[in-house]
């Protein structure tokens, strides 16, 4: 795998590799039921349901906490708790136990149904001899962004030459354009002095009403000795920036500094977009004219390609996240398991319900207190999300390695408040007090199932017998996964309905309600069976992905020597001990690889 200093990423999470074929279910019947009517599918699912022995009844589950458990409901901070006792939502069961069912069954992996496909985006401004893993992106940027190179004190320099213009949007339309103009230089001591006002050390627009002057302000650094300004937009060569390019912008969740496009939802504008929107109308002298902000763009054309604050700032890959899955699994011919049991809503309702898990006896709660920031998803790392089998990594746009496959989070012992911390006094989205459960918590609820198979019933069983005897399986439910909280141990039990169900509707007391606790054992092997007679050339990549699904579920790895080193979360701007920095951890900087699930344990 090349040098192992370069093989030291760590992170509260991993990967279980996906097959690389589908499992075809029983359902699938080799048909394109995409080319079927709704009334035609409709009516061969029911031929399929008469045509096979099926079973019905329900599946017990016990559980209990080992680690502090939450889930929250609003802003309060409080465990969900519809009736004024703690629940665990059926749906969050039922979220949990599909993505398992998923990976126990070769399922499909279809963008925007189980991943959500986007371009990522990035920069790569510095490249020096001593940082090679950076060399290929920041060539690749310079391939992307228009530049040009420049003699500069003797050396070859590298000036981004993407185009001044002003993006703006009229009253009553939802599009966005942008018009070119012209833009002018002042240097840095020049400006503090016209100015009477120190450059800030944030990215920024100042906004010279007088002069008619859009100052792009993009912090403070050692080499910054001027300071760019946008003036004189030509408003009569103006240019569409499309819906897409838009939206891609919007999903970049790591842009930084100025932001150019007012978000949609609750936090609707910025401070910074509502002020540029109150300078629209003024500036422009166009009445018609609701929102305007200086910009950067690139054009192919007359199409804008994209856009930002700064003349270098991020461009979406080419590859979406979904151009990374292997093509045989994002199918929508195969009906695999996951759509024949759980549903397909465009086909077929699910035979499986979850009731919500009910809480025994009194709850036990920790202190409320303040939970540690989480960092989300950051696929942009593609040295932790793609598989790597050499150092430098490969980014989303170079070779053809894979995404790495289901993200699962690690198994941690740390306590019962491993998860607090002291609030963030600066910054207030991160500031957040919750009171979750403690572990020795106990609940109870029921997945209840019509119409399986022998098969379909074992899969659904597989779920909760996935250990071999040698793993103490424990599964993961509600936030802070990566602070160690959410791991629950449980246990499944079978009930079968009895026919009595079906030929007496009441008994003397009520309703007929009679059912028959089951052996899984003969259901279990016949799901078995099938995957072993049916799962082909994806037999060798199935194995793999069973094998890591165990090590990730398995409880006795908290037991390992530095366990909790081994799984830490590489910080990225935040110690440890809850305080802000502006660090980044070196093997961010490194981009060091993340280890597989099996070498973590090593």
């Amino acid at each position: 795998m090349g040098n192992k200093l370069h093989w030291a990423a760590t992170a509260p999470y991993n990967f279980v590799s996906t097959a690389t074929h589908v499992l075809p279910s029983q359902l699938n019947q080799g048909k394109n039921w995409n080319g079927l009517s709704q009334e035609e599918r409709q009516r061969m699912f029911r031929e399929y349901i008469q045509s096979q022995e099926t079973f019905s009844g329900t599946i017990q589950l016990y559980l209990q906490t080992l680690t502090p458990l939450f889930i929250g409901a609003g802003e309060d901070g409080e465990f969900f708790s519809p009736t004024g006792m703690p629940v665990i939502p059926g749906s969050s069961i039922r979220g949990m136990v599909r993505n398992l069912f998923k990976i126990i069954t070769a399922g499909t992996m279809r963008r925007d149904e189980d991943f959500v496909d986007k371009h990522l985006y990035f920069r790569c401004l510095m490249a020096p001899n001593s940082m090679p893993q950076l060399k290929e992106l920041h060539n690749y940027y310079k391939q992307r962004m228009p530049s040009e190179f420049i003699k500069k004190g003797g050396h070859n320099h590298v000036e981004y030459s993407t185009l001044p213009g002003f993006l703006f949007r009229k009253k009553g339309e939802n599009g966005y354009r942008i018009a070119p103009c012209k833009m002018g230089l002042i240097d840095m001591s020049e400006y503090e002095e016209k100015y009477h006002k120190q450059v800030e050390e944030v990215s920024c627009v100042f906004w010279d009403d007088k002069e008619k002057l859009a100052y792009i302000l993009t912090g403070l650094g050692p080499k910054k000795t001027f300071i760019r300004y946008m003036y004189q937009p030509n408003w009569k060569v103006t240019y569409s920036v499309s819906h897409a390019v838009i939206e891609g912008y919007r999903a970049d969740k790591n842009q930084t500094g100025v932001e150019l496009i007012p978000k949609i939802g609750k936090n609707a504008k910025s401070a910074e977009a509502a002020k540029m929107g109150k300078k629209a109308e003024k500036f422009s002298d166009n009445p018609d004219i609701d929102y305007l902000v200086p910009c950067f763009y690139a054009q192919e054309g007359n199409h804008i390609i994209s856009f930002g604050h700064g003349p270098c700032y991020r461009i979406p890959y080419n590859h979406s996240i979904g151009d990374r899955v292997e093509p045989a699994l994002e199918s929508e011919r195969i009906i695999d398991f996951a759509d024949a049991v759980f549903g397909r809503k465009e086909f077929w309702a699910g035979r499986v319900s979850f009731e919500d898990a009910i809480l025994n006896g009194k709850p036990e709660f920790a202190d409320k207190n303040y939970i540690k920031p989480q960092l989300g998803a950051n696929p942009t790392s593609y040295q932790l999300y793609l598989k790597q089998t050499q150092w430098p990594p490969k980014n989303w746009d170079v070779g053809t390695q894979k995404i790495r496959g289901y993200k699962m989070y690690w198994h941690q012992d740390r306590g019962m408040y491993g998860w607090k911390t002291e609030p963030y006094d600066s910054i207030d989205n991160v500031s957040r007090r919750i009171r979750p459960l403690l572990p020795g918590n106990t609940f109870q609820s029921k997945i209840h199932f019509r119409n399986l198979t022998r098969v379909e019933l074992g899969a659904l069983l597989k779920v909760f017998a996935i250990s071999t005897g040698k793993e103490d399986i424990v599964y993961k439910l509600g936030t802070g996964k990566s602070l160690g909280m959410g791991s629950i141990k449980i246990k499944a039990d079978l009930y079968l309905d009895s026919q009595k169900r079906y030929t007496a509707l009441f008994t003397q007391d009520g309703w007929q309600n009679e059912e028959i606790a089951t052996d899984p054992g003969p259901f279990l092997q016949t799901f078995s069976d099938y995957v072993g007679q049916n799962i082909g050339e994806a037999k060798e990549s199935y194995e793999l992905s069973m094998k890591e699904l165990k090590i990730m579920m398995d409880w006795n790895k908290t037991k390992l020597a530095n366990w909790n080193k081994r799984v830490e979360t590489m910080h990225e701007g935040v110690s440890e001990d809850g305080t802000l920095q502006g660090g980044v951890d070196k093997r961010f900087i490194d981009k060091d690889i993340l280890p597989t699930p099996e070498e973590v344990c090593k």
